[in-house]
């Protein structure tokens, strides 16, 4: 083999080489993406194992990310777990919206009746009661935790109910202060499954959400 020949089959140049493509920082899509998927590993691990035996370690491995990738979006596990917990409510709020249309010009009694009974049907379903056992639990350690759990929650059904108040209200019935009256409605309905020892009887649950309307609707004038 010639000399020329041997040279031409010698790698090229460092410089002329093929480098591999520098990742760019994440795009907002690609972000949003990734910080939902953190905390869908997350929330499984916390059903799993609890709030105590969850490691931000062991999320990062499951999610099959760096820890500074996580510590950079959710600076501690108590910031992972308000995601986690946050974005759970928000789900159920969406979903009692979904499961209980009230066009305008639905009765106000009927709209009450299908948002008390949808956001009942939320917060007695099994994942609602593990998250709130998890909240319980990761509350001796952060007690903010339990407080704004409860604080979301709460938040988000009084927003749909003074919405539905004061949107068909005519001139002379409009309410003094929707926002009170509506956490007046949510207290009544979220209080309900705290002192029942079987939540999961429906005839007994709709009894309760027939009665808090009526409850309700009786005090009007003080709205």
């Amino acid at each position: 083999m010639s000399e020329a020949t041997h040279r031409s089959r010698r790698a090229p140049p460092t410089a002329l080489r093929a480098r591999p493509a520098r990742r760019g920082r994440p795009n907002a899509s690609q972000a949003a993406r990734l910080a939902e998927h953190i905390v869908q590993i997350a929330r499984a691990m916390f059903y799993e194992e609890g709030f105590e035996e969850t490691t931000m370690d062991a999320v990062a491995h499951r999610a099959a990310i760096s820890k500074g990738t996580l510590y950079a979006r959710f600076p501690s596990k108590a910031d992972l777990f308000r995601a986690v917990a946050e974005t759970q409510v928000e789900q159920w709020s969406d979903a009692a919206t979904q499961a209980a249309p009230t066009p305008p010009g639905t009765p106000l009694a009927t709209a009450l009746r299908l948002y008390g009974t949808s956001i009942l049907a939320a917060a007695c379903s099994p994942e609602a009661r593990a998250l709130e056992r998890l909240v319980a639990g990761g509350g001796e350690r952060f007690p903010e935790l339990a407080a704004q759990f409860e604080a979301v929650g709460f938040g988000r059904g009084v927003a749909l109910v003074s919405a539905l108040l004061s949107r068909d209200a005519g001139p002379e019935d409009t309410p003094k202060d929707a926002e009170m009256a509506a956490k007046a409605f949510i207290a009544m309905i979220m209080g309900w499954p705290r002192g029942e020892a079987d939540v999961d009887d429906l005839a007994r649950r709709a009894l309760y959400v027939e009665r808090a309307v009526a409850i309700f609707l009786q005090g009007r004038s003080q709205w």
